[in-house]
């Protein structure tokens, strides 16, 4: 016999008695280069073109959470999945466009979530429909022109998050009206300008969701009936503007506390935000805002609002209203069209700590800004026009942190020599450098501040 082929056969012996050992020791019952840990058995990202062979587990009683997400598998065939009974199934950004009848065989009482997501199939595999304790299905970015409506009702009962949509899907799927027990619903990619005004209507128990990439000009009025939403979510639908949203919308969403709409297109916010009693949590970015009305923060919402975040916007000056949001504590304001910080801009949110205004033109800073920030702890003002240090931080007692990087700070004795009167000086960080020396804005307080006072003397 040749010796190479013995070599070969001796070292596939070999690799099978090693394979033996480690899932009789260890308990893993996938090969390398999976991992195991605990329940779960990690095999994402590895660049496998098929499901590894799983062996017989220690335990056959025992569920698996499996991780096959991010490879290149094109197909998973019955039997694929025979010796291993599942928990979690993740395969989601494959190239899969078939899962064959059967796959899911021996999981139908155990599996609870499945994740598909971004793949090639064009219908929800059937094996799905005998899942009795599904509550987790993602089926977004595959090619499916609508849903199989019996799948759907069998595993209603159980549903409790989904996840669907692609561009080629061109009419609202009636069949999800059966989905009464969802607690979230994400939706992707429809290539529809508006959802039925009643599609939302059965959905009593929603408390999340989500609008991504899609072509919708308007959101369905039946959104005012989601009496248990905490969290609506709007992702890069660049048709979405701010008369998208019907009037009174938020009116009954007592229970709505966070809202984030993020590549849209907000010319402004839209007034029936002033409705939600509840909202705490609003992020507001990349949308071509230029202004807000006074009135869209009134008193119904101001005592709770704690985050906001309106970045990359048109806004040219802080809008007023924020003045109204007493419980504020994280503003982030960064990359807009402000030329200035005023006196009143800020009045009136004295609990607020975080204060982001990067990448704002800011020329000047009204030495009275600050006033009623008698909270703020953080201040950052990178990437702005700024040529000295605020004097309006004088009025901060309780900073403990200045950024002022990428700014053309002039670091001269006239204009630090308010800074003798500054108490906190030496329990701040400030980052940033002088545009005019070679040196950091600290090096200079330290090392020539003291001398000013020298020369003065002379």
């Amino acid at each position: 016999m040749n010796m190479d082929l013995i070599i070969s056969i001796m070292s596939q012996i070999i690799v099978q008695i090693s394979w033996s050992l480690f899932v009789l020791c260890d308990g893993c019952p996938a090969p390398p280069p999976c991992t195991c840990q605990s329940i779960v058995i990690f095999c994402a990202n590895l660049n496998l073109t098929s499901v590894p062979h799983f062996s017989n587990p220690v335990d056959n009683d025992s569920a698996w959470d499996l991780e096959l997400r991010d490879n290149e598998i094109r197909q998973i065939r019955y039997g694929d999945f025979k010796n291993l009974k599942l928990r979690k199934l993740f395969i989601s950004n494959n190239k899969i466009n078939v899962i064959e009848n059967g796959t899911l065989t021996g999981s139908e009482d155990s599996l609870l979530v499945l994740h598909l997501s971004n793949n090639k199939l064009t219908s929800i595999p059937s094996d799905v429909g005998g899942l009795k304790h599904l509550t987790d299905l993602d089926i977004h970015e595959n090619p499916m022109e609508n849903i199989n409506e019996d799948i759907i009702r069998n595993i209603s009962g159980s549903l409790l998050s989904f996840s669907f949509g692609h561009e080629i899907m061109t009419s609202w799927p009636q069949c999800l009206e059966r989905l009464t027990n969802l607690t979230s619903l994400s939706i992707f990619s429809l290539n529809i300008r508006k959802i039925p005004d009643d599609a939302f209507n059965n959905y009593s128990h929603l408390n999340i969701l989500e609008i991504i990439s899609t072509k919708l000009s308007t959101i369905p009025t039946s959104i005012g009936k989601l009496l248990n939403l905490q969290n609506f979510n709007l992702y890069n639908n660049m048709i979405l503007a701010e008369d998208s949203f019907p009037l009174y919308m938020f009116r009954n969403l007592h229970n709505l506390s966070s809202i984030s709409i993020v590549n849209c297109s907000l010319r402004s916010l839209p007034l029936t935000f002033s409705e939600i009693s509840s909202l705490s949590f609003l992020d507001i970015e990349n949308n071509p805002i230029s202004y807000v009305e006074d009135g869209v923060f009134d008193r119904n919402v101001s005592s709770k609002v704690w985050f906001m975040a309106l970045k990359n916007t048109r806004l040219t000056s802080i809008p007023r209203t924020i003045s109204n949001l007493t419980a504020l504590t994280f503003l982030n304001l960064i990359n807009g069209l402000i030329g200035k910080i005023r006196t009143e801009d800020l009045k009136n949110v004295t609990k607020l700590e975080r204060l982001f205004l990067s990448g704002n033109p800011i020329r000047s800073v009204s030495e009275e800004a600050f006033l009623d920030l008698e909270s703020l702890e953080s201040l950052i003002l990178d990437n702005t026009n700024l040529t000295t240090v605020p004097k309006a931080v004088l009025n901060l007692p309780s900073l403990m942190g200045l950024s002022l990087e990428n700014n053309g700070i002039m670091c001269t004795c006239r204009t630090f020599k308010w800074m003798k009167d500054w108490h906190r000086l030496t329990k701040v960080l400030i980052v940033g450098s002088c545009g005019n020396i070679r040196m950091t804005i600290t090096e200079y307080i330290k090392q020539e501040l003291p001398k000013c006072e020298l020369k003065h003397l002379l």
